[in-house]
């Protein structure tokens, strides 16, 4: 909208484990946590109002996981706007969260137990989203 977009992106997991991916104050956010690890990656410029294709990137280093090593997971976390990117840092402890436990993805809100605190849910996103792509490999 012409007086910008706030709200949730997409989160998945709960208060101790997963991520929170938002739009705040008109800069995209990207929350990871990890039991009380907590990273924040925000892009330092606002997005201007208007369409805009967001993406977020992480490429593993240390990518074993959970389950089968007892080293965290490790990697480069990278957002893009346009195709240009617009945040980056090296996230030391990830969990993509193993099988057994319940949890939750959520697309344009928060809701439950959220992962992020930079935000009160259910936090829905103001703006328009076309459709959010998930690609894993």
């Amino acid at each position: 909208p012409a007086q910008g977009a706030n709200g949730v992106l997409a989160t998945y997991g709960f208060r101790n484990k997963g991520f929170a991916w938002y739009v705040q104050d008109g800069r995209m956010i990207y929350e990871n946590r990890v039991g009380v690890h907590r990273d924040i990656v925000a892009s330092a410029r606002q997005l201007e109002p208007g369409r805009h294709l967001l993406r977020y990137q992480f490429a593993c280093e240390t990518c074993e996981g959970p389950g089968r090593s007892r080293k965290p997971i490790s990697g480069t976390a990278r957002m893009f706007v346009d195709g240009v990117v617009a945040a980056e840092q090296r996230l030391d402890k990830v969990n993509l969260i193993d099988g057994g436990e319940s949890v939750a993805f959520y697309i344009g809100r928060a809701g439950g137990s959220t992962v992020g605190e930079g935000y009160k849910p259910p936090f829905p996103f103001t703006g328009k989203l076309a459709r959010l792509t998930i690609v894993l490999d």
